[in-house]
């Protein structure tokens, strides 16, 4: 509820602007520095679902009575909304529940390319094979035909090379990728390799062969991602 009324309340404030990002909370960091100990895989995804659904509502407008497993609302609604604005919902993650939960409210669904959390606490194993990328994204796709919905898909970009060597450097990133094949790496959108012209090229055809239209960044990135950009706006 109050996540939802202070995305509502910058909405007034940035009309059509707004987005609201979501996650299940993967990193056990995040868990520690509230006081709390990280719960399993599916708590935390049946955490993410219920609260996607309750705030997409309460964004829409709905008075929303939910009594579910995590959350409890008693006839809750969110006043004065914008009109004509609404803050855009943006929900990632890889597990399965989080994807279904995304695709059914969400505008945007953020494939993370990432798998188990590592000892560390903090990185990742990356799930980059095609086999994971198009189970992900099939899975998106049905739960959201179920729903009679067709939100955008995003991807969040792991590694970001500049390179003349687009070949080299693909054979170098699986090597150390175990799972994901070299052709695996030259096709995820989780990792844009190559030259400027090469990337943007990456991006269109992943748009149409995946339906992927979306990309987040790092900061370092940031400015080689602008030159794509450029490139793909005078295509």
């Amino acid at each position: 509820m109050h996540v939802a009324a202070d995305a509502a309340t910058l909405d007034l404030l940035a009309p059509g602007r707004v987005l609201l990002g979501i996650g299940a909370g993967h990193t056990p960091r995040e868990w520690e520095d509230l006081g709390r100990q990280r719960p399993a895989p599916a708590e935390r995804a049946g955490r993410l679902a219920e609260f996607v659904d309750v705030a997409a509502r309460l964004l829409h407008g709905e008075t929303v009575a939910h009594d579910g497993q995590y959350l409890t609302l008693r006839g809750a609604q969110l006043d004065g909304l914008s009109t004509g604005n609404r803050v855009q919902l943006v929900v990632g993650g890889g597990h399965p529940e989080v994807l279904c939960a995304a695709a059914r409210h969400a505008d945007v669904v953020g494939l993370s390319g990432l798998g188990r959390t590592l000892p560390d606490g903090h990185y990742h194993e990356a799930r980059w094979s095609g086999t994971d990328l198009r189970r992900q994204l099939q899975l998106v796709h049905d739960e959201a035909q179920r729903a009679g919905r067709a939100p955008a898909v995003e991807a969040l970009v792991q590694v970001v090379t500049v390179t003349e060597d687009r070949e080299a450097a693909i054979q170098e990133i699986s090597s150390d990728a175990p799972g994901a094949s070299a052709d695996d790496i030259a096709n995820t959108p989780f990792v844009l390799i190559g030259t400027h012209e090469e990337m943007a090229a990456q991006m269109q055809a992943q748009a149409s062969v995946f339906g992927i239209t979306r990309y987040v960044v790092r900061e370092p990135a940031i400015l080689d991602i602008e030159h794509v950009l450029r490139l793909l706006h005078d295509e």
